[in-house]
């Protein structure tokens, strides 16, 4: 499979040659690619090596926090736009998501892990869910994905134009 894209320079992936759209590799170790900080805290303390993509988020843009967070505990980090992720998952090491619940039916999560977790299983990166035992939700239990103001995300609407906004999705297992 020939990719078009690129990895910017700071996680080590230099441009793909013009003729094969190779990705060439520095002899550096593969970003993850998160929603969860607890995670990757953790491996910096015990001294892990690595770098981090982290999704913007949107609306609140959680993934921003998140990555000032992770960066203030001296972990490199690289922000991309939620609807950029399929560009990107296929250069990451893993996933690393954490939970609001997880149901019979799946993980509960901020919107856009599934199609986080769609793009990183079309390129083979393994997934990983971290959650208390607290999450976990008694069987038959659902959690309700509200719906949210939609002038979050459309802040003038047109009569013809509405805004579908939640903040958690779930990710089937």
């Amino acid at each position: 499979i020939q990719w078009p894209f690129h990895r910017p320079r700071s996680t080590g992936w230099r441009p793909c040659s013009r003729s094969t759209r190779t990705p060439i590799r520095r002899r550096r170790p593969r970003p993850s690619l998160t929603r969860s900080s607890p995670a990757c805290t953790r491996a910096h303390d015990a001294r892990k090596r690595f770098g981090v993509v982290c999704t913007e988020s949107r609306p609140q843009c959680e993934g921003l926090t998140l990555a000032r967070h992770l960066a203030e505990h001296g972990i490199e980090v690289e922000v991309v736009v939620d609807s950029s992720v399929a560009a990107f998952a296929w250069g990451v090491g893993a996933l690393i998501v954490g939970a609001d619940a997880v149901t019979e039916e799946g993980v509960v999560n901020k919107v856009g892990t599934h199609q986080i977790a769609l793009s990183a299983r079309a390129f083979g990166v393994p997934v990983f869910v971290l959650a208390g035992t607290e999450k976990f939700l008694p069987r038959g239990a659902s959690w309700e994905i509200e719906e949210r103001d939609p002038r979050e995300i459309v802040s003038s609407p047109h009569e013809r134009v509405r805004g579908y906004n939640v903040y958690f999705d779930v990710t089937p297992f």
